[in-house]
């Protein structure tokens, strides 16, 4: 699905040596070369912007740059649509569609959701594009939603007046409960084609905890203003761009660092810190993801400098469908300016009791004078996103009006 550039960085042998761990290991790729084997995970760049990239033999180590940044960046993975998706769907009565495009009407990567149905007076159905996000951890001086979007629709039978919208909710991943809702009108009527429109609005940032994980949906609706005697119509949104865009008062990175696939099965998967040197000021938090479930470990945790933990819990990994990945790591990170830090990780996987395979992660973190640019490229085929079984809060979302 993407094109990547894939540079083989010479790690020190040292690296690969065992941990001083009472249990049997197996080490890629070395058992790869000498057994003509698959590894069981492989790494991939998430093509982020700040984040640098260079991936070993059988794309089974890596060594990675990642530049913390006072500029403005965006707390949510994969906005724009072009990389690997951790965007799931929670479908509607009719609107039970939901794919990744390409390209369409000179955009490249968009979301589509649609569907049909046959109308009445009172007449309501939605659906959300959702993921989970990680508030950073340093003050944030203000955050912005962005979201690009269009819709296509018809009244095919009968007459009716629709209203289609969109509302953008940020939800406390443990009280769910909203936090920020911004509802944007996209057409009224009985018939309109796409025309692109980006609708922005401000976020209280004073509402948010630092570290705070929260849930981030899109729920496009529609709506009968008006229905006489029956009808069918048909709805398709279009999403460009659904971001959120925070401003740090301190040189931050949050964001993906890395990717990995599962080729077969079923694993634990966990990350260590096996080693680290800093200079200046540096905290930072690293964590796994499952972002099939969107279920995420316990931290790596490093405070002024000083590793407070040292080991993730274990998470379990699964293969996923073409367009997702396994597994996501994750950093948040505050560096004071000029601060940098090299930290040597390794994730283990667990394939059995007291077997693990260790892949190791040289993981750099800088202060330069800004960030680059997105690396990955757009996906050449139609990917269909995950269609996940509603929360429970869901239903009060339908109906929820700011």
């Amino acid at each position: 699905m993407l094109s990547r550039l894939v540079a083989i960085p010479l790690i020190p042998l040292l690296f690969f040596l065992p941990h001083v761990l009472g249990a049997e290991f197996s080490y890629y790729p070395t058992s790869l070369t000498l057994n003509s084997i698959s590894p069981p995970i492989t790494f991939y760049d998430p093509g982020v912007p700040g984040v640098t990239v260079s991936l070993g033999p059988n794309s089974t180590s890596a060594s990675i740059t990642v530049k913390a940044s006072t500029q403005p960046f965006d707390i949510v993975a994969n906005s724009d649509f072009i990389g690997p998706s951790p965007w799931l769907f929670i479908p509607g009565t009719d609107l039970t569609s939901a794919t990744v495009l390409p390209s369409y009407l000179g955009r490249v990567g968009v979301a589509n959701i649609s569907g049909s149905g046959s109308l009445f007076s009172g007449y309501t159905d939605s659906a959300f594009l959702y993921q989970q996000i990680t508030w950073p951890t340093t003050p944030i001086l203000f955050a912005n939603v962005y979201l690009e979007a269009c819709v296509e629709y018809a009244v095919t039978s009968g007459f009716s007046i629709l209203l289609l919208d969109a509302t953008v909710f940020v939800v406390d991943a443990n009280t769910l409960a909203v936090v920020d809702s911004l509802t944007f009108i996209l057409d009224v009527g009985s018939s309109s084609t796409c025309t692109w429109n980006t609708y922005t609005g401000g976020l209280n940032v004073a509402a948010y905890t630092p570290g705070g994980t929260y849930y981030f949906l899109i729920r496009y609706r529609v709506q009968s203003l008006f229905t006489l005697f029956g009808g069918a119509y048909y709805a398709r949104f279009y999403t460009n761009l659904a971001n959120i865009t925070v401003a740090p008062a301190n040189p931050t990175f949050l964001g993906i660092f890395l990717l990995a696939n599962a080729s077969t099965g079923i694993y634990n998967a966990s990350l260590s810190l096996v080693s680290a040197s800093f200079t200046g000021n540096v905290d930072a938090n690293i964590w796994l993801r499952n972002n099939t479930v969107q279920v995420q470990s316990s931290s790596i945790t490093i405070t002024a400098s000083s590793i407070v933990t040292s080991q993730s819990s274990e998470l379990v990994v699964t293969t996923v469908p073409p367009g997702y990945y396994s597994l996501e790591m994750w950093l948040d990170t505050t560096i004071s300016p000029g601060s940098s830090a090299t930290l040597n990780l390794v994730l283990k996987y667990r394939i059995q009791d007291g077997v693990y395979v260790e892949y190791p992660i040289q993981l750099n973190i800088v202060d330069p004078p800004e960030r680059g640019g997105r690396s990955a490229e757009p996906p050449g085929n139609v990917f269909r996103i995950l269609s996940i079984e509603p929360p429970p809060y869901i239903d009060y979302l339908r109906n929820y009006d700011a």
